[in-house]
């Protein structure tokens, strides 16, 4: 992926352009991106999706402050140059969309 598009990937994750991204912003980004977040799935199905997208932005955010910065996010999920470190991972698979996918796999089932 290039750093033009993680800019612009970033960005649709910070609702409100502050540079951050915040807990709350990427449970609904997450829930966008996937498709689910209109009606689907039982409350519960929903709750439990909705609680480990938190548990997972808590985890994005490294260093611990309630909000996620442009490094923590290309970092957690090894967004970079197709030439960089994270080559390979993003060759086997490990885009975005792929972890979208396999979330809500989990979840919707």
């Amino acid at each position: 992926m290039r750093q033009a598009d993680s800019i612009e990937l970033f960005q649709t994750f910070d609702g409100d352009g502050d540079g951050y991204i915040s807990a709350v912003e990427f449970q609904a980004a997450m829930l966008k991106l996937s498709g689910h977040d209109g009606a689907g799935g039982t409350a519960e199905q929903q709750e439990r999706v909705r609680t480990m997208l938190l548990d997972l932005a808590a985890w994005v955010d490294s260093d611990g402050d309630g909000k996620i910065n442009y490094l923590e996010f290309i970092s957690a999920f090894r967004i970079g140059p197709s030439n960089g470190p994270f080559a390979k991972q993003e060759k086997e698979g490990g885009s975005v969309e792929d972890l979208l996918e396999h979330l809500c796999a989990l979840f919707y089932r």
